[in-house]
């Protein structure tokens, strides 16, 4: 009977032992039994405002619409002010890991992507404000991923979109002529930035502070953006879905980060802006 007991001790020890080494930037098991949310109507399809009542950041930073949290995150990632009650402050190390874009890339054909970000006067390297990393076997690991880079003519503003047959496009806001002023953008104040891609004349447009930037970037002929959602493998949020040395998370704010499934008008867009959405 001792020896049995003895056993059972050990067992329990070395379970416990295991358990304590278990992968503590995953979440608990019954965050996540399956990805089988009920959303709500309308062209939202992901929403994070970063201010969730929650002592533990995982939760504050939950995604509206289907509640689930993030992957726990690095300790070098922080909650800020926000444009509107609290904020993700970034790291230049780490960013934020969800389960998926909820049915984004199933349903986007056209799509507005939305936040507010406050940045200092320097990068390093492209960081990344989101990408949904993807199964697809195109080199950025991904089918979607935006990034600003710092550049001698400014900052450097890329959207790069891949489809179900791997076709790609990058459209950019960068040279002599198109980057962004550091001066007005990454000035340690908060900017709302809004991309409207729609389908129906390949155009993505770019507005920051309710105010269009540069012209349309146009994907020739291709139409609806047209992802394979059967391939998607989470949602990067700060952060890239690539391993190439250029690739950089996101070190400075966002707020109210939303994904639209539809283009948005431009009086939709000011209404975001104005009233800090």
């Amino acid at each position: 009977m001792k020896k049995f007991l003895i056993n059972i001790c050990a067992i329990c020890t070395v379970s416990a032992t295991i358990l304590s080494c278990q992968d503590l930037d995953r979440p608990e098991l019954g965050d996540y039994p399956l990805d089988n949310a009920v959303l709500p109507a309308g062209s939202l399809r992901f929403y994070v405002p970063f201010d969730k009542e929650d002592s533990r950041l995982r939760y504050q930073f939950s995604e509206q619409l289907s509640g689930y949290p993030s992957f726990t995150p690095d300790k070098s990632i922080q909650s800020d002010a926000g444009i509107s009650g609290k904020s993700y402050k970034g790291s230049s190390s780490a960013f934020l890991k969800y389960l998926t874009p909820n049915d984004f890339a199933a349903k986007a054909s056209s799509f507005t992507i939305s936040y507010w970000m406050k940045h200092g006067a320097t990068t390093s390297g492209a960081e990344h404000i989101f990408s949904i990393p993807s199964s697809n076997g195109h080199w950025t690991k991904g089918t979607m991923m935006l990034m600003n880079e710092a550049t001698s003519n400014g900052i450097a503003v890329k959207m790069i979109l891949v489809d179900k047959n791997n076709a790609d496009t990058w459209l950019t806001w960068e040279g002599a002529t198109n980057a962004v002023p550091v001066s007005g953008f990454f000035d340690t104040q908060w900017h709302h930035c809004v991309f409207v891609y729609n389908a129906n004349n390949s155009s993505l447009t770019f507005y920051k502070d309710g105010v269009q930037v540069g012209t349309p970037k146009i994907w020739g002929t291709h139409g609806g953006v047209n992802m394979d959602a059967t391939k998607v493998t989470g949602f990067n949020l700060g952060g890239q879905s690539g391993t190439d040395s250029w690739m950089k998370p996101w070190a400075g704010n966002l707020d109210q980060f939303r994904m639209y499934d539809s283009a948005l008008s431009s009086a939709e867009i000011n209404d975001l802006f104005v009233n800090k959405k």
